[in-house]
């Protein structure tokens, strides 16, 4: 009898350590991949950092031209052809943001348009867009880099999951695969029009 129970309890042990249904193997190098991925986001949050094309509106404001093209530009090129980011996207955004985010915003036309226009609202459907969340709970600068890294974070963990259930479990392949589709063109070509959403 004794024997049976302790065969039952290594049987238990194994299900516990093991368990036959876990599709995702969270193991050591998950999650560290996860930790990883969510603490780059703070870190970019932190930092202010994001990758919108607004420092081309240095180009359009008076002043010194030469020593205003650079101001607030750490990496890369401001592309112009990115007009709807940088000239619609950003500035509503912004605008937004010191009118208090009302429902109605004359700047946009009818009413309501802003939930229309995915842009941040004081409305009870903003608890369901954790992208917008960083304009509630710090200032522009913070709010702006956290709408921005929102997407790159969601983007990186929901693929590199999905293909943790496509392949197996094989984690080379889901961190590969997860960080092609987000350097891929499509996605950094329309990186600020929701398609990662």
């Amino acid at each position: 009898m004794a024997k049976k129970i302790k065969e039952a309890q290594k049987k238990s042990e194994k299900l516990v350590a093991n368990p036959p249904f876990s599709l995702i193997s969270f193991d050591v190098k998950t999650r560290l991949f996860l930790g990883g991925t969510v603490l780059f986001f703070f870190l970019l949050v932190f930092f202010k950092i994001h990758g919108s094309s607004i420092a081309l509106w240095n180009n359009k404001a008076p002043g010194d031209k030469e020593m205003d093209r650079e101001r607030g530009l750490l990496l890369g090129t401001p592309r112009v052809i990115r007009i709807d980011e940088w000239s619609r996207n950003t500035p509503f955004i912004f605008s937004q943001f010191h009118q208090d985010f009302p429902k109605n915003n004359s700047s946009y036309g009818a009413s309501n348009n802003t939930l229309a226009n995915n842009m941040p609202v004081k409305d009870i459907t903003t608890v369901f867009r954790p992208i917008f969340w960083g304009f509630f709970l710090f200032d522009l600068e913070y709010g702006y880099a956290w709408y921005w890294h929102f997407r790159t974070v969601t983007l990186l963990v929901g693929f590199f999951l999905m293909l943790m259930l496509l392949t197996g479990n094989n984690f080379l392949l889901s961190v590969f695969g997860s960080l092609w589709v987000f350097c891929s063109s499509a996605t950094q070509w329309w990186y600020s029009a929701m398609i990662p959403e």
